[in-house]
């Protein structure tokens, strides 16, 4: 169902005034109370699809993220059978990357 029609349904309800009037009135003043309830479903809306987004880019980022992780400690365990000494740029960057997922996880949950 659409804002327009919910707002129909529901703006009578909301905006009912504690007044005695004639029905006749109440009818004319369903068009500017379904108006100003519409606008604020279409405003909430718009909030909860600008925040969706975000959040599906925060997991995008948050899922490359792993991948990255999980690349480093495959090439970590390779080289240290090889080398058995820790590459230090490797672990800096895997500290970097847990650094960046730990703060999308916190501005996931915000």
């Amino acid at each position: 169902m659409g804002a327009s029609n919910l707002a129909l349904i529901f703006a009578p309800c909301i905006l009912r005034t504690n007044q005695a009037m004639r029905a006749q009135d109440q009818l004319r003043d369903v068009e500017r109370q379904a108006i100003c309830v519409q606008t604020l479903i279409e405003e909430k809306l718009r909030q909860f699809h600008s925040t969706l987004t975000e959040i599906v880019t925060l997991e995008t980022a948050s899922e490359k993220i792993v991948e990255n992780l999980r690349l480093i400690d495959e090439h970590r365990d390779s080289t240290e059978k090889e080398m058995q000494t820790p590459n230090e740029k490797l672990e800096t960057a895997r500290q970097l990357f847990m650094e960046q997922l730990e703060f999308l996880d916190s501005e996931k949950y915000k």
